[in-house]
């Protein structure tokens, strides 16, 4: 039977109304079980922590005044922390004016979220319906299936389900927008319209800029223009994009580069060897963004497992002569060449090719670094091009037809298992740190995170009541986080508080000094170390080891020489020595700091008792009787 000849089946005759309901209604479905998630990761970064953005309308100014991530880390210098810096005000606009009318309730930002995905997929049908119908094309049901196969791919779990990939959602949504507007009819709306959303799309997020070479794409393969020619149409996508990179340039400068910072979790590009950090040698980059660059295929073909991580060394240190890189550039090769040899007979799935490669392009750190090796966020936009590719594989009006819509079928209803199964997972942090360890066991952040997650729990559950085999599980991930990364501030921190908690007090204490000798900020832990200083006083002390006991606290009081604590140690423990004066010392210091307490001026006096000077003692224990009473006096006049 000739393609003419097809069969006539029901889903041919689908109404274009009722195609846009069926990408309309089940890309909602698809997220619904997102709607009652809590914030996730970044959130907190845009949202929760976000001085700007939780001030509501009022903070909008101050957002499009200054780096995205300025109300986070507060104070003008560390917002450049982040490689080239961040200017995307437009999702965070909206983050604010939700903070309003929210409050701090997710609620709000993951239904806009699912609306704003579900609006875009109705945007991609409408996109690629105008695309075919004006190329000549009678498009059938290639939109709906291409735009089905995009609504429900798992990838994009991690830029729905988590409020913080509205930048993506919106970039992409307003990115589409500028092209549907530049394959109008009307030239002045072609013009001015997609120039202006242009602009809106760019505010949202830089990778807005891969519609650029996309609508190069469009009108070098389907309009059958010349290279030049092809160029000249897009003006109007170049002219919306000039104002933004203006402003972003007034506001963050040119931005700097992390190829030489030698922070790992800042430049994936950086290795420890011979006990210390050096960066890869070229060959090894290259290396890595082929390996990323194939990983990308694999997820899009086979999105198992998924993860929100790729940090080093998730991605570990491939070789040019791996397998693995081998097998991706074969892939890529193959691509292109697929590419120049169909461009001109095979329309759409040379164009679906296209755009996937160039949409990766941006994101692969080819160009410029992106602070990561790779991200399923960033194969967002490229994965429209794999799915018009895939797309026009299955799809075909022919005799085959039910075989296909079966085929379809299936791998939709698998697409569909594992998105509403992976989005469970984003139900809060950690979740998603648990989920994901086991998925990326060489993550260095990932087990600083999972391991951080169980060891914040127990701090917050009570020490004594914590869930000892969590608390040990948790430390074990943090020791391998230090193993990959051994100048892993971070990692040190709880690596401290779990011993802490253990009442493993010179390891803590080792932990806390490790973050000093690798930390600018050694104020931070002052606080710990003291604590794992005096207990560990404590717990060596009561085994006779008085000298090691001795030296902790004479540490402790370099650090903090005025903490109350410290100095009732200290005085109990010369007076233990039989060291009567250096006991009394400490005690009237501490008598300074904390005078209605009567306990220490009675220690004063048992000081002046030793030495044999009762006419002291006495003055003291006078002291510390009207202090008592004094105390009595003022809670009886407490009203109950």
């Amino acid at each position: 039977m000739s393609r003419a000849t097809a069969p006539n089946l029901w889903w041919n005759n689908l109404s274009r109304m009722h195609q846009i309901l069926i990408v309309a209604i089940t890309s909602i479905l698809l997220y619904g079980n997102t709607l009652n998630h809590g914030y996730t990761i970044d959130d907190a970064i845009v949202i929760t922590q976000n001085d700007f953005t939780k001030k509501g309308i009022k903070g909008l100014p101050e957002l499009f005044k200054y780096d995205t991530f300025r109300g986070f880390f507060k104070v003008e210098g560390k917002d450049k922390l982040v490689s080239g810096g961040r200017y995307r005000p437009l999702s965070l606009a909206m983050f604010a004016i939700e903070y309003e009318i929210f409050g701090d309730n997710p609620f709000g930002g993951h239904l806009i979220n699912i609306l704003c995905f579900s609006l875009l997929c109705v945007l991609i049908f409408l996109f690629l319906e105008r695309l075919f119908l004006k190329h000549g094309r009678k498009p059938g049901l290639l939109p709906l299936v291409i735009t089905l196969l995009f609504a429900f791919h798992p990838i994009h779990t991690e830029v729905v389900a988590n409020i913080k990939g509205r930048d993506e959602i919106l970039s992409m949504l307003l990115g589409t927008w500028a092209l549907y507007l530049l394959l109008s009819d009307n030239k002045t709306q072609s013009v001015v319209l997609s120039a202006a959303v242009m602009f809106l799309a760019m505010m949202a997020k830089e990778m807005a800029a891969t519609f650029v070479p996309v609508a190069f794409l469009i009108f070098f393969v389907f309009g059958k223009q010349n290279f030049f020619n092809s160029v000249k149409s897009t003006w109007p996508l170049l002219v919306g994009m000039l104002p933004y990179l203006a402003i972003r340039f007034a506001i963050l400068g040119t931005g700097e580069a992390v190829y030489g910072n030698m922070e790992m979790m800042n430049n994936p590009f950086v290795k420890f060897a011979g006990g210390k950090y050096v960066l890869m040698t070229p060959g090894e980059r290259v290396a890595s963004i082929i390996f990323c660059l194939g990983y990308y295929v694999k997820l899009l073909v086979i999105p198992h497992p998924l993860s929100h991580d790729y940090y080093p060394r998730a991605i570990g240190i491939p070789e040019m002569g791996s397998w693995e890189v081998l097998v991706s550039l074969l892939i890529y090769g193959g691509l292109i060449w697929a590419f120049f040899k169909w461009y001109r007979s095979r329309k759409v799935l040379s164009f679906g090719i296209a755009y996937f490669i160039v949409s990766l392009i941006l994101i692969s750190n080819i160009l410029f670094p992106v602070g990561t090796h790779m991200g399923e966020r960033f194969a967002f936009m490229g994965s429209l091009g794999f799915c018009i590719a895939v797309g026009r594989l299955i799809w075909k009006k022919d005799k085959k037809q039910p075989t296909r819509i079966a085929v379809l079928g299936v791998v939709l209803a698998l697409f569909a298992m594992k998105t509403m199964s992976r989005n469970t997972v984003w139900v809060s942090d950690f979740s998603l740190f648990q989920t994901d360890v086991l998925t990326m066991t060489n993550s260095a952040k990932l087990n600083q995170a999972a391991g951080g997650s169980l060891i914040d729990k127990c701090i917050l559950e009570g020490g004594e009541n914590c869930d000892e085999a969590n608390l040990r599980k948790g430390l074990k991930y943090v020791d391998k986080a230090i193993k990959i990364h051994p100048a892993y501030k971070t990692a040190y921190i709880l690596q401290g508080n779990a011993h802490y908690i253990l009442q493993e007090y010179p390891q803590a204490i080792t932990s806390f000094l490790n973050y000093q000798r690798f930390s600018s900020t050694p104020e931070k832990v002052h606080s710990n170390l003291v604590k794992a200083y005096m207990a560990g006083a404590k717990t060596i002390g009561e085994t006779g080891d008085v000298n090691v006991a001795m030296d902790y606290l004479g540490k402790a009081e370099q650090i903090e020489p005025n903490n109350p604590e410290l100095l009732r140690l200290m005085g109990v423990a010369y007076g233990v020595q039989g060291q009567y004066q250096k006991s009394i010392d400490y005690f009237l210091r501490l008598s300074e700091i904390a005078p209605n307490n009567p306990q220490v001026y009675e220690n004063i006096a048992r000081g002046y008792g030793n030495l044999r000077q009762p006419a002291q003692a006495q003055i003291y224990f006078q002291k510390a009787a009207e202090v008592r009473a004094q105390n009595q006096a003022k809670k009886e006049e407490q009203p109950e």
